[in-house]
């Protein structure tokens, strides 16, 4: 089961993946790329997952890490770390303020925190097993 610190960290990465979108979105610039499966992907994009991947691995660098833009990696962990950089990068890409990281930690086949930041909107929600959040719970804000 999760504790405050794998909580603690899910914020800290939030913060840090909200500091970087700030920066790219609706700023001049490149917009985004095609991947290969037709999806657009931006820097910003590629930026906070590198950051998050170094975060957790300096934190925890036995934990495995799942990633939308460049995969996974510690795949023998029990506890991966699964982030979606900006989930609705074309949101992101038109300036318009629907979009959010997602952020969430499996224990041993189990969510254990999940952290939904959504800096555009100046919201932020999380859940942790600790919370007691049980069934018919919502995740509250964070």
């Amino acid at each position: 089961m999760t504790d405050s610190a794998d909580l603690a960290l899910a914020r800290y990465l939030a913060e840090q993946a909200e500091g970087i979108a700030r920066r790219y979105f609706r700023a001049p610039g490149p917009g985004a790329e095609t991947k290969g499966d037709g999806s657009p992907v931006t820097e910003a994009d590629r930026e906070i997952e590198r950051a998050l991947r170094a975060s957790i691995r300096a934190e925890h660098p036995g934990d495995a890490f799942i990633g939308k833009e460049f995969g996974a990696h510690g795949r023998g962990s029990s506890r991966h770390w699964v982030i979606d950089a900006i989930d609705g990068t074309a949101s992101f890409i038109a300036g318009d303020p629907e979009w959010s990281t997602l952020i969430a930690l499996e224990e041993h086949g189990t969510v254990t925190v999940g952290m939904v930041s959504a800096p555009a909107l100046r919201r932020r929600w999380c859940g942790a097993a600790e919370c007691a959040l049980g069934s018919g719970s919502r995740p509250r804000p964070c």
